[in-house]
């Protein structure tokens, strides 16, 4: 059944509802607190790690974590980047005596 959500969408919008439906049909009931331990575990690894593999791995466990989160709080974690993005553009792309 996970299989049904289609590839081809993206990955911000695919993996919210692949949590929801692996919750509900396999009662797994994510909560915060597990996702926040597991994005402390990640970003430990992003601390002490040098191989590109297992820094590949645990941003990938890190974005799908932060998902799960968004998802938790329905907070649109698409929009949410995009907003991050605008401000970071603004904040450049401002004269300098407006970026203190």
């Amino acid at each position: 059944p996970l299989r049904e959500i289609p590839y081809e969408l993206p990955a911000l919008t695919r993996a919210p509802k692949i949590q929801k439906k692996i919750d509900k049909l396999y009662k797994k009931e994510s909560t915060k607190k597990e996702s926040l331990e597991n994005l402390k575990k990640q970003i430990m690894v992003l601390e002490k790690e040098e191989n590109p593999g297992e820094i590949g791995t645990a941003i990938g466990e890190i974005l799908w974590e932060l998902s799960n989160i968004s998802r938790i709080y329905k907070i649109p974690q698409e929009q949410q980047l995009n907003d991050k993005i605008e401000s970071v553009i603004d904040f450049y792309e401002k004269p300098s005596e407006n970026r203190k």
